[in-house]
């Protein structure tokens, strides 16, 4: 009568009603979902996992990615103090080859990284001759050995030193 709704409607998975006298279901914020219908709340997902679109599952962080908790009221109405999981893009110099982790991997000594998101310590090339690396955290460019040192190989995580009598010229 009048155009007003007759029955309460059903919250669909991926959403819920917390209160009563609600016009509209919320819909999980990410990292957050709701599997059945008629939530009242949403469940969080674990560590290493994220909430797909529809915010009905967990779905793992791919190859590359990884898990952190943020701050769930960067992006909605949520108390400062909640986190919520999300999943991350590996920085230069790091990778991640397995799904669902919660850290990445750096790059191994003697090379370096420079794309964002690697699945596989094969996108960490060696470094050049003359170069090295002696750390396993992020590394995104090689140091030059100085006057007096070399490498001589690829993949040197340090520097030799001319014996006596011996030079190395720095180009």
């Amino acid at each position: 009568i009048g155009g007003r709704p007759s029955m309460c409607g059903t919250c669909r998975k991926g959403r819920f009603s917390a209160t009563r006298n609600v016009s509209a279901c919320t819909v999980c914020s990410a990292g957050r979902f709701s599997a059945t219908l008629n939530a009242t709340v949403c469940d969080e997902c674990p560590l290493g996992f994220t909430s797909n679109d529809s915010a009905t599952v967990c779905v793992a962080c791919t190859e590359g990615q990884y898990g952190v908790f943020v701050n769930a009221s960067i992006n909605s109405s949520a108390s400062a103090d909640t986190l919520v999981p999300v999943c991350v893009v590996c920085s230069a110099g790091q990778y991640n080859p397995s799904t669902g982790k919660s850290a990445c991997v750096g790059c191994p000594v003697g090379t370096f990284g420079t794309t964002e998101g690697a699945s596989s310590f094969e996108e960490c090339p060696n470094c050049f001759a003359g170069y090295f690396s002696n750390r396993s955290q992020g590394v995104t460019e090689c140091t030059r050995c100085e006057a007096g040192q070399f490498a001589d190989a690829e993949g040197e995580f340090g520097c030799g030193f001319c014996v006596p009598g011996w030079f190395v010229a720095v180009l």
